[in-house]
């Protein structure tokens, strides 16, 4: 915050504050390549997030595929495995029934375990 007090200072030194009105100018006729950069930034934010969602749940078990019982006894094995996994075949990750990672941390429980 200083530094960018500092920055206004040096504008206003000028008698006329041209270098405030340069600044101003120059992005507004840069204002319809930023909100471009802006948009593609924002598109390419959202598939890599799905793209890392989607990954996620393929290494869990599909549970509508498997027996009723087969999510208990994956989740006693997974209470038992200290790495993550499954220790049973195929080594699925351990996940909750709606086919979340247990051991990957949400943005929530990351930032609470900074701090």
């Amino acid at each position: 915050y200083p530094c960018f007090v500092r920055l206004l200072r040096v504008f206003r030194l000028g008698r006329f504050a041209w270098g405030m009105r340069l600044m101003t100018v120059a992005v507004q006729k840069s204002f319809q390549a930023l909100w471009i950069l802006i948009f593609w930034l924002a598109v390419g934010t959202l598939w890599f997030s799905s793209a890392l969602y989607y990954f996620e749940k393929l290494a869990c078990p599909p549970y509508d595929d498997l027996e009723p019982g087969y999510f208990f006894d994956h989740s006693e094995r997974c209470s038992e495995s200290s790495d993550g996994f499954d220790p049973a075949p195929p080594h699925y990750l351990c996940c909750d029934a709606h086919g979340s990672p247990l051991d990957l941390l949400s943005i929530s429980g990351a930032s609470q375990s900074i701090s």
